[in-house]
């Protein structure tokens, strides 16, 4: 049976928040509209408790039109670099559960915001691809480094790659090296995802 939907770190789990959060918006939006204007038309004026309730109701709506805008600004793997990824795993004879990794993170900071494409970790090494021309790779890999020191890892390799072609030669180098321990990596990945949005 095939999985329909996809988690936060998956491939496509990004477009289905999209497409989530879009309806919880427009929801929320034609919920205060039809309280403000059904309260207006049955009363003859603003001044009754629907006017109140919809404006109580527009912070629901403010919070998730926030939310929207935020995943709409969020970049996501693309179909080219997803499909290298899987042949890279599929050439050194790997599914994709045997590499600790993630999809579509959008790591947030205090100045600024960087796009994931994908992250994979083995033993004491991090290697990151993104699409967003405009990332500060050196500023990226040292918010990764802070963010993760303050989780208790440290001494880790952190590289991340502006090219899918430079990162796929590192991901097939990474998946011929000896997993480190599992346990460490994916508590390192969800150190990963819990920055990301």
């Amino acid at each position: 049976m095939a999985k329909n939907k996809a988690v936060k770190g998956e491939y496509g789990a990004i477009r289905q928040a999209r497409k989530k959060q879009a309806l919880m918006t427009a929801a929320l939006l034609a919920l205060v509209l039809g309280l403000f204007f059904g309260g207006r038309l049955y009363y003859g004026s603003n001044r009754n408790i629907y006017s109140i309730m919809a404006a109580l109701s527009c912070l629901p709506f403010g919070w998730s039109a926030v939310n929207l805008i935020m995943l709409l600004r969020a970049g996501v793997c693309s179909e080219d670099a997803h499909r290298r990824i899987l042949s890279t795993l599929a050439e050194h004879r790997l599914r994709e559960e045997d590499l600790t990794q993630a999809y579509d993170l959008y790591l947030t900071g205090y100045s600024r915001n960087f796009q994931i494409s994908h992250v994979a970790i083995r033993g004491k090494n991090i290697a990151a691809l993104t699409e967003d021309a405009g990332c500060d790779l050196q500023a990226a890999e040292e918010h990764i480094r802070k963010m993760i020191a303050n989780d208790g890892f440290s001494g880790y390799t952190i590289k991340l790659y502006p090219s899918a072609e430079k990162y796929i030669q590192r991901l097939s180098g990474l998946c011929g090296l000896e997993r480190g321990n599992p346990e460490r990596e994916e508590k390192l990945r969800s150190t990963l995802m819990a920055i990301s949005l």
